[in-house]
């Protein structure tokens, strides 16, 4: 990775594994800010920079476009049908201070230091190279600006009640834990991580 924005020294561009069907984009489209970035409502003060990566149907992202207005937000994915979906919820929706486009996580095409706040919802899991991306995010940042990331991660998914435990209704628990498990072939077949939490080793911050 280069310290220049848009650089081509990345990896092959990974892939949402849910997809884009409809049905996916449905159980995305109820997200907002107050149930899936309240951490964030304190640092969204009008007239900061935001960026949001792998923004999906755009729901949180047009939410954050609203509290720090002025200010400008970018939302990014790699689907341009998902940029699409986004661009015409912002459009209804009236929020002009928000923009959509196509974007590389692992190759940013913005300068240095271009934003307040990184915003990265449910993204690592599916990428392959998350300590990379991290990195190339921070480049982003302004010095003492905010990344704020919510992800799965699936080694720490517990299960209630026990699959093995006496009087409980084992056949519900074994779907979920074959779900469970299944996710994870899936997640692992695109060579991303499905424990994105297990890092060996700290983000580069210099």
């Amino acid at each position: 990775m280069t310290n220049q924005p848009g650089s081509s020294e990345s990896a092959p561009r990974d892939k949402c594994i849910h997809g884009y069907h409809e049905s996916v984009l449905r159980s995305h489209a109820w997200r907002t800010v107050v149930n899936s970035a309240a951490r964030l409502i304190p640092e969204l003060t009008a007239s900061a920079k935001l960026l949001d990566v792998g923004c999906g149907p755009g729901t949180i992202t047009v939410d954050l476009a609203r509290r720090v207005s002025p200010g400008q937000v970018v939302g990014i994915d790699v689907s341009s049908k998902i940029i699409d979906h986004a661009a015409k919820l912002a459009a209804d929706e009236g929020v002009h201070n928000v923009s959509f486009q196509i974007g590389d996580v692992y190759a940013l095409d913005f300068a240095n230091a271009s934003f307040d706040i990184v915003h990265a919802h449910q993204v690592m899991q599916h990428l392959a190279r998350p300590i990379a991306a991290m990195a190339e995010i921070r480049r982003v940042l302004r010095p003492g600006g905010v990344f704020a990331a919510r992800d799965i991660d699936y080694g720490g998914v517990m299960i209630a009640p026990a699959i093995n435990a006496p009087a409980i209704n084992a056949p519900a628990s074994d779907g979920l834990s074959e779900w469970m498990r299944s996710t994870a072939r899936c997640i692992t077949g695109t060579a991303a991580n499905p424990t994105p939490g297990d890092y060996s080793k700290p983000v580069p911050c210099g």
